[in-house]
């Protein structure tokens, strides 16, 4: 497992902190003769999933060392995003499958 990375909001704190990991999945190939009426099982591909969550505290420094602390024993990625960011979970997702989220 990687260490823990985080990028700090500017100007500082406080900030979002947000805990994200991916995890394995599948998804479906799309296959328009595939017959569901007699129940004919969809073929899966895997993929990468992005999962995100909110680490709600005040968004100080002590909070993303505990933060980054619990995450570290997860095996997931603290990221920090400054108070001007309006969906932070979406692009803590989108963030991780920069990182790492190719096909597997």
């Amino acid at each position: 497992m990687s260490k823990p990375h985080h990028k700090l909001a500017s100007p500082g704190y406080p900030c979002q902190i947000v805990i994200a990991w991916l995890e394995d999945g599948a998804e479906v190939v799309p296959n328009p003769a595939r017959r569901t009426d007699l129940g004919e099982a969809p073929r899966l591909r895997p993929c990468r999933v992005p999962h995100a969550a909110r680490w709600l505290n005040e968004g100080i420094e002590a909070d993303v060392s505990a933060a980054e602390r619990y995450a570290a024993g997860e095996g997931r990625t603290v990221l920090c995003y400054g108070m001007d960011v309006d969906d932070v979970l979406d692009t803590a997702r989108t963030e991780m499958m920069r990182r790492g989220g190719g096909e597997r």
